[in-house]
């Protein structure tokens, strides 16, 4: 499933689409985005800031946050990162926003 939607991810772009991508892990092939205009973004959060939030969820969407977390930390390399416990939703969107600009100016 992964490999399918690594993919797709790769097939969206070459077609000309606009593409944000969620992926917890660090196995994303680098390959595939070879060509495109890709800005890598890191969201953190504190795993306890992580389950509390998951808390108002139900029952069966709990328990991701704990067991994803160390893939998330993983050695991935970004162009930038926001940590959502730290900053508010707006805040980490201008800082995304601006690395975008700052990156496409300078390609």
């Amino acid at each position: 499933m992964e490999r399918g939607y690594h993919g797709a991810i790769a097939a969206a772009a070459e077609a000309g689409n606009n593409v944000i991508a969620d992926h917890h892990r660090a196995d994303l092939d680098p390959r595939l985005l070879a060509g495109f205009d890709a800005l890598m973004v890191g969201v953190r959060c504190p795993l306890g800031e992580l389950e509390r939030r998951e808390a108002d969820r139900p029952p069966e969407l709990r328990g991701f946050a704990r067991s994803q977390y160390d893939d998330v930390r993983g050695g991935n390399e970004y162009d930038v990162e926001v940590n959502t416990a730290e900053s508010s939703p707006e805040e980490c969107a201008r800082r995304v926003a601006a690395q975008y600009r700052k990156t496409a100016s300078s390609g």
